[in-house]
């Protein structure tokens, strides 16, 4: 499976960026109260919904494709991680030396560009909700833009590189090329 171009609606997410993110400093406790929720708990609900969403919807190759935005994210927040400690670069907010490339934008677009590619119509909120959460790090002062923009870039093509592949990067075992997936039962 390869990522149509339409399903890359980077401008509409650095829209949103722009947009929520103008400004040094975070102008009214909603603006500091919404980063912080996109920053802790909305990441790893936005984080949860494909592979959920996936794995609920049914339809053929519904476990598959569970397991192909759970592989982007893996496959992504590894090289982020690596990188980061390669890097060492230190925190706008002096809270430590992982500054490069923002992990956060990196695994909330590894699983946007997945679920665009597997529902290209809800592109815009799977892009804007990764736009959001990496926004909210610069608003935090945890990420410098070039942060922000370094992990969507990493995110982008680890997503385009884990769907080209028949069986993904990591999880191998669990994705199989013809559609079908992983079954789990359990016996009471």
């Amino acid at each position: 499976m390869k990522l149509p171009l339409r399903t890359i609606n980077i401008p509409l997410s650095l829209l949103f960026l722009i947009i929520f993110s103008s400004g040094s400093a975070l102008a009214t406790p909603f603006d500091r109260d919404a980063s912080n929720f996109l920053s802790n708990i909305g990441i790893y609900v936005f984080l949860a919904a494909g592979p959920v969403r996936e794995w609920t919807g049914g339809g053929p190759g519904a476990h598959t494709k569970a397991f192909r935005d759970l592989d982007a994210e893996l496959a992504s927040g590894l090289v982020a991680e690596g990188l980061k400690q390669f890097v060492r670069e230190e925190r706008p907010d002096g809270s430590g030396n992982d500054s490069f490339p923002s992990g956060h934008a990196t695994v909330s677009f590894a699983l946007a560009a997945t679920e665009s590619a597997f529902h290209p119509s809800e592109a815009p909120y799977w892009y804007g909700g990764a736009a959001l959460i990496s926004a909210s790090r610069v608003r935090l002062g945890k990420h410098y833009w070039k942060d922000v923009l370094a992990g969507t870039v990493i995110g982008l093509g680890m997503a385009q590189l884990s769907i080209s592949q028949p069986h993904g990067l990591i999880l191998t075992p669990f994705i199989r090329s013809d559609g079908g997936g992983v079954e789990v039962h359990s016996i009471f």
